[in-house]
């Protein structure tokens, strides 16, 4: 198959670069509106979803370094938006948590995620968006464990 067809793995991947990198841009947009860089946001939104985490927890998630996750966390202490609390299982180790002032911003950029996907995908007839979730699934499993190049 010629490597310029429209439907070569490789056309395929240039169309996800693209996209992945136009998706970016629009939600940066929207976390720079709320005072937040796009890792701060990711933070703020992983204890959103997943609830209190530990600082490793979140490193984990996030794919991180602990150092780098600290750091950040400080930021997101000192902005009131987060609290570290001690673990009830583990007197030894802290759970970070979303203040109320760190839920709502959180809330508000749930509703930024959920605009940007409305607006973008609401035309869409089922079958096309189920057919694009297929894809989008199976490339992300398949990016979890890559073959070595």
């Amino acid at each position: 198959m010629d490597e310029r067809s429209a439907s070569s793995p490789r056309m395929a991947m240039d169309e996800a670069f693209l996209m992945s990198t136009q998706l970016s841009e629009l939600m940066e947009r929207g976390v720079k509106a709320l005072g937040l860089t796009s890792l701060r946001a990711r933070m703020l939104h992983a204890i959103l979803q997943l609830g209190p985490m530990r600082q490793r927890q979140i490193s984990d998630v996030l794919g991180c370094s602990t150092q780098q996750v600290a750091a950040v966390l400080d930021v997101l202490s000192d902005r009131g938006l987060i609290e570290r609390r001690p673990d009830p299982n583990d007197r030894r180790a802290h759970l970070v948590t979303l203040t109320e002032t760190g839920g709502a911003l959180a809330d508000q950029l749930e509703s930024h995620r959920a605009a940007v996907a409305e607006w973008l995908l609401k035309d869409l007839p089922p079958e096309k968006l189920d057919a694009f979730m297929l894809v989008a699934q199976e490339i992300r499993r398949r990016a979890v464990a890559p073959p070595s190049m």
